[in-house]
């Protein structure tokens, strides 16, 4: 044995590695790759929930800002011809709000949700209440109020939408 190599002496078809290391690297391999495949998951549905939250948010912000104008716009024609009959035979735009307030409300933290909430509710009474006022200050008022409300939804529209 004195001229062959340390090598041949080892033995034919030994790699080695223990075995009992052998059969646990590949079982790390599998696990690091799952944990890998879900981090990517669960980055790619955080993109995906921001992204929808952003549109939804736009969404809400444009039907808002469409029914803040048109308040703004009947108030001042019914203020100079005394046409507050205009604000009553209307229905505000909420159809952004029926089918994504849910979605939205999954977004946001609670106190904004509630501007939200009430501001819609606003605009559904608004006509109501305009209805039933007989002073023109009440009717002028009672839009102001409805404006304020809109314009606080806005912001929360506005920051989620960033």
């Amino acid at each position: 044995m004195r001229g062959r190599s340390r090598v041949a002496c080892v033995g034919v078809g030994s790699t080695g590695l223990d075995p009992t290391l052998g059969a646990i690297l590949p079982l790390v391999g599998v696990a690091l790759g799952a944990v890998l495949a879900l981090a990517w998951n669960v980055g790619l549905k955080r993109r995906d929930e921001k992204r929808e939250r952003r549109a939804v948010a736009h969404l809400l912000e444009d039907e808002l800002t469409a029914a803040g104008r048109r308040i703004e716009a009947i108030v001042a024609i019914a203020d100079d011809l005394d046409r507050w009959d205009l604000l009553t035979d209307w229905s505000p735009p909420v159809d952004a709000w029926k089918d994504h307030g849910l979605i939205f409300a999954t977004h946001v933290a609670r106190e904004d949700l509630s501007s939200l909430r009430l501001a819609y509710t606003s605009l559904a009474v608004l006509p109501d209440i305009v209805r039933r006022s007989q002073d023109a200050s009440e009717k002028r008022r009672a839009a102001d109020d409805v404006l304020d409300t809109l314009h606080r939804a806005r912001e929360v529209c506005r920051k989620y939408g960033e």
